[in-house]
């Protein structure tokens, strides 16, 4: 991760100021994370998020980690007078 504000890997690259909230899903082949954006829409035909972003299982403590970083940066830049 080179910005605070941003998550990086070879495969994602996600503005974490627009990151709604995280959803922890498993199912057949598939473990990781939603990552529901203010983007995201829910699409109640499929009752799922549609356009949201999916974190493999294998980078999901990473993506987490760097999320906890950033609303910890947040809040201690919000308390300074």
């Amino acid at each position: 991760m080179t910005d605070t504000h941003l998550y990086e890997s070879d495969t994602l690259l996600v503005p974490l100021a627009d990151v709604q909230h995280v959803e922890r899903h498993s199912g057949p082949g598939s473990f990781g994370l939603v990552v529901v954006m203010k983007s995201t829409r829910w699409d109640f035909t499929q009752s799922n998020w549609e356009n949201n972003v999916w974190v493999d299982d294998e980078e999901a403590e990473r993506f987490l980690a760097a999320l906890r970083n950033y609303v910890q940066w947040i809040r201690i830049n919000s308390l300074k007078p």
